[in-house]
């Protein structure tokens, strides 16, 4: 992975990807994070759109949400979380992991960039297809269960 370390920090992203590409790699970001460990958080996202731009998969978008969340580069990567997370679910609309990646990150945050009523959605979704998700229940009986701002300041 050195040499792809070194292509990937002279901006040789075409030579890199295909290596990697030979490899069948896997974009995780347990992966990126362990095999790429001397390029920095910036790097590893425009190495990541790049990849996008060849090849764009959910799992890419995946990769780079938990990227910005978990080493972030700048401030407030939310509206760029928000982004990525709805072109994933654009390509893999059936895939309840990526919902459910969001109510695992942003259901108890102040600063999500989703509403309510898209948390509400989703958890409904996954719901529809694994019934058992505890974390899918629980909001969907949280903001059932609880009035919007809405309704509050017609009482």
């Amino acid at each position: 992975m050195t040499n792809i370390e070194k292509e990937i920090r002279q901006g040789k992203y075409y030579s890199a990807y295909n290596d990697l590409n030979k490899i069948g790699y896997v974009y995780s970001i347990e992966n990126l994070m362990h095999d790429l460990p001397h390029i920095n958080s910036m790097e590893k996202y425009c190495f990541l759109m790049y990849a996008i731009s060849r090849n764009e998969t959910s799992q890419l978008h995946m990769s780079i949400c938990e990227l910005l969340m978990f080493d972030p580069f700048f401030h407030y990567v939310y509206p760029l979380v928000y982004w990525h997370i709805q072109k994933a679910i654009i390509l893999s609309p059936s895939d309840y992991t990526i919902k459910e990646w969001v109510l695992d990150t942003f259901s108890s945050s102040p600063d999500s960039p989703f509403t309510d009523e898209e948390l509400y959605h989703y958890a409904q979704s996954i719901i529809r297809s694994c019934p058992n998700n505890v974390t899918a229940q629980d909001i969907v009986c949280l903001l059932y269960t609880s009035p919007s701002p809405r309704d509050l300041s017609t009482s």
